[in-house]
């Protein structure tokens, strides 16, 4: 554990702390100290809290930090009884001391920037609550990650979990959500992940800002360990799996202190084995026996998911619900690498790898190297692009036509791969000429994930309406309107995106908008409001009859009932009238507007409901599917053995 000596301070509250870890070779670390005295002579850091925590005694003696303390007098300045190696354990202690509503990070390798905390400054005084993590990206780092476009505040965190694309000496992070977690996670496996491991832990479930900056740091070419004096080897890859993991362990976990077993568990046995011996060196004895107090797999399977940058909800459903829900216990473990800046070495020591949905030209190498590698390869997908140019040319035409880009990169995945997973019987029929290893699974959904957040229970008003993605039919849209103004006891809720039409038919109505966020954001957030019906919409296109039935999952989950057109595939799991209603006649505003109007029942929307829920609990939920995916994953993988 770590003891800070006797320290030199005079005190200072302000609104932001900032902690500056000082690690590494005295040379290098002087060097940082310099750069980071020259940025905050261009800041006015009145009511700015300055805490320094060294590793280490000896620093005491650079002559640098003498003219720190002459320029700072009102600086905490904190020193290690013992070299930690480690950034999080200095953060820590410094948060210890701080006393601010935000808390800003600096070390070699990420200083701060002047123009940046001047921003800072401003976002931490707009901020009267002090609840919102606040973000300026480095448009240079997000080009670097492979991020065509900035992000914005409902995504970031999705990309977050396959990207470190953030930094903490570019964000403010208020110090509670810190100490409701207890700080840094201090495994030496992620040594310097730690601050990307917190990111992607805090931002599932806080709210934030986003904005971005040209800011590039002066010292964002150094080498990742090429200052520090203890190096510890843990690899890119095993570091990836521990961020991959921090949405689930912040939703098992209240503290970041019991990450490193629960991450190290699902570790193939020889890896485990070989990082307990590494963080013995650390002095970590406790972690051993609490490992050991886990029954152990024989061999845990590492699984590749890679595809795009706006892939994550897919991902979330068709792979890392079930990843998760089988965590902890020695099966597998997994990260996620963006597709189009894959390369060779994210795919050593893997099992198996999903490609999601991918159509860059970076797929032909991906096989390859799989092929090289002699890894199982697994091509995801669950929509109909064989159809989509042709059924909805104006938005797809271009991107998915015959002769486009994306779809000769398609079929090479299909054709390519070993296996092709899908969820539909008419894709299933429309890859068959392509792949002779067709894989299908059913749907499901996180019950859980969804019903920890309590519903209000309103029997005085109903609120409706739409929640998803663009679809291509006014009808029920016009129908929502037409209810809205007619009936005083609805309000509208429109979630996700719609077409500026769309959103013109609801005028004169009392409306609820929710953006288009991330997918544990979007169950508890709508789950709050408490929506009793929403519509789904969908042509008699092959490529809506290749969809999957998740809106009639999500909606159960929510604790809504749906209106579905009368199309494949919501006919073949709705029965009208019991678990949903289905829309008769050709879906004409009318048609919608009488089911609607038909259905703002309490105890008729109660009944369907209970008969819905009782359906997806006993056939669509996560651990329900989860044994048929592993199975699938391990077939697979025996299967790819037997060709070696």
């Amino acid at each position: 554990m770590n003891h800070a000596v006797p320290t030199e301070t005079n005190g200072g509250i302000g609104t932001i702390s900032m902690i500056t870890a000082v690690l590494g070779d005295l040379i290098s670390g002087e060097a940082f100290l310099l750069r980071m005295q020259e940025e905050l002579s261009k800041i006015d850091c009145q009511n700015f809290e300055m805490i320094f925590v060294f590793d280490g005694s000896l620093w005491s003696t650079m002559p640098a930090l003498q003219g720190f303390k002459h320029r700072y007098p009102s600086a905490t300045f904190l020193y290690t009884s013992r070299q930690q190696y480690l950034p999080s354990e200095l953060f820590n202690l410094g948060l210890k001391r701080a006393t601010g509503r935000f808390m800003l990070f600096s070390r070699p390798t990420m200083s701060i920037n002047s123009d940046v905390m001047k921003r800072l400054i401003n976002l931490a005084q707009e901020d009267k609550d002090g609840k919102s993590i606040h973000f300026i990206l480095s448009n240079d780092r997000l080009q670097r990650c492979g991020l065509p476009h900035a992000p914005n505040s409902h995504i970031l965190h999705t990309l977050l979990s396959t990207a470190d694309i953030a930094s903490v000496a570019d964000s403010l992070i208020p110090r509670a959500l810190l100490e409701n977690v207890g700080g840094f996670d201090s495994s030496p496996i992620l040594q310097q992940s730690a601050e990307w491991a917190m990111l992607t832990r805090l931002t599932a479930n806080s709210p934030m800002t986003v904005e971005t900056g040209d800011h590039i740091h002066a010292d964002h070419d150094f080498g990742l360990y090429s200052i520090y004096g203890r190096v510890y080897p843990a690899s890119e890859d095993v570091r990836q799996r521990y961020v991959s993991k921090q949405p689930w362990l912040d939703a098992v976990t209240p503290s970041t202190s019991f990450d490193q077993a629960l991450v190290l568990q699902d570790l193939p046995t020889n890896e485990r084995a070989y990082h307990l011996r590494q963080i013995d060196l650390f002095s970590n004895k406790n972690l051993v026996q609490t490992t050991a107090s886990f029954p152990l797999a024989d061999c845990p399977i590492k699984v590749v998911v890679t595809g795009g940058v706006w892939g994550y909800h897919h991902n979330r459903l068709c792979f890392f619900n079930y990843l998760d829900h089988l965590a902890g216990a020695s099966v597998a473990s997994y990260k996620s690498i963006f597709d189009h800046t894959a390369k060779k070495s994210d795919f050593y020591g893997s099992d198996i790898v999903f490609l999601s949905r991918t159509k860059v030209e970076n797929i032909h190498n991906i096989l390859k190297w799989c092929d090289e590698l002699k890894i199982p390869t697994v091509y995801m997908i669950d929509d109909n692009w064989f159809s989509v140019a042709k059924d909805w040319p104006e938005q797809y035409g271009e991107a998915f036509g015959e002769h486009s880009e994306y779809f000769r990169n398609f079929i090479a995945g299909i054709v390519g791969a070993d296996y092709v997973l899908t969820y539909n019987k008419h894709l299933m029929e429309d890859l068959s000429p392509y792949n002779n290893n067709i894989l299908s699974l059913p749907n499901s959904v996180d019950l859980d994930q969804f019903e920890k957040t309590p519903r209000p229970n309103s029997q005085s008003r109903f609120l409706i309406g739409y929640s998803g993605s663009p679809r291509y039919t006014d009808e029920p849209f016009q129908a929502l309107g037409m209810i809205g103004r007619e009936r005083r006891d609805v309000d509208i809720l429109l979630s996700g995106t719609v077409l500026p039409n769309q959103a013109s038919y609801l005028d004169g109505c009392r409306v609820i908008r929710r953006p288009h966020m991330s997918y544990s954001n979007y169950a508890r957030e709508l789950r709050k409001l408490g929506v009793d019906l929403l519509v789904a919409p969908l042509d008699s296109s092959r490529t809506s009859a290749s969809k999957c039935p998740n809106k009639y999952l999500e909606i159960t989950a929510l604790g809504a009932v749906g209106i579905y057109s009368d199309v494949e595939p919501y006919r073949w799991f709705i029965k009208d009238q019991e678990n949903g209603f289905l829309v008769n006649g050709p879906e004409t505003a009318l048609d919608w507007y009488g089911c609607i109007k038909s259905a703002l029942d309490h105890a008729k929307l109660s009944r369907m409901y209970s008969a819905a829920r009782d359906d997806v609990a006993k056939h669509y939920t996560v651990p329900v599917v989860a044994k048929p995916f592993i199975e699938m994953v391990k077939r697979v993988i025996a299967e790819g053995k037997k060709k070696c």
